[in-house]
């Protein structure tokens, strides 16, 4: 089994408003999904995590990681800052690869 794990963006715009330029100094280090991670490699799964928090890619690099890395399952990781962002982030990627089952976790 291949599983992707995603620490979804945040759009700073709409939560940070005039705030928005400490966005850069805000990254913050995804350990509830490096546990997930490290418990599925224990158990003999090959899991990757992608930290779009903090590499802000396209959605065309995302598609083209997806695409060579073919899971089987996509997990997301959202916080109620970024829940509206992690939505439309699954729902682009769900448009993309209709067959690849998704869950969502976080606080």
């Amino acid at each position: 089994m291949k599983l992707l794990l995603i620490n979804t963006p945040i759009n700073r715009h709409d939560i940070l408003g005039k705030f928005s330029s400490i966005y850069n100094d805000m990254k913050m280090i995804p350990t509830g999904i490096a546990y997930l991670a490290s418990v599925a490699k224990e158990a003999g799964i090959d899991v990757r995590i992608l930290d779009q928090y903090a590499e802000c890619l396209p959605m065309d690099r995302i598609y083209d990681l997806i695409g060579k890395f073919s899971p089987d399952l996509i997990g997301y990781s959202s916080t109620t800052p970024n829940y509206y962002a992690a939505i439309d982030m699954a729902r682009q990627i769900r448009k993309k690869f209709p067959g690849i089952p998704t869950i969502m976790g976080g606080i």
